[in-house]
């Protein structure tokens, strides 16, 4: 049973993502495609909206993955591997990119240490 301080700290921030009507490819009856959102738009977003892209992708991630927990230090590892990784390679899907460092629990420490090995 989750407690009361995650809700209220689920809702408050399901409000804020409402409530942020800036996000650039949030136009009323625009569709997007997510595998077609690549690094280098990720790399142009204003901080905000890269910050809600990101927390979009990880929540993408852990539905596909079945993964209903919530580990800070390893989203925070997989968003850095995710940014530096588009850094070096502007032009790949931000979905792959994704795949790559957030496929699996166990593949995203493997990941982590072959990067760590480069």
């Amino acid at each position: 049973m989750l407690g009361r301080k995650f809700w209220s700290v689920f809702i408050l921030g399901m409000m804020g993502i409402g409530m942020s009507g800036e996000i650039a490819f949030s136009q009323e009856g625009s569709k997007i495609e997510l595998k077609s959102i690549n690094c280098r738009e990720l790399l142009l977003m204003n901080g905000e909206d890269v910050g809600l892209t990101m927390i979009f992708f990880h929540g993408y991630m852990s539905g596909k993955n079945n993964d209903v927990s919530f580990d800070p230090n390893a989203f925070a590892k997989a968003t850095d591997q995710v940014r530096n990784y588009c850094i070096d390679n502007p032009q790949e899907s931000l979905m792959s990119v994704f795949e790559k460092y957030r496929n699996s629990p166990t593949t995203e420490s493997s990941q982590g240490d072959k990067q760590a090995e480069r």
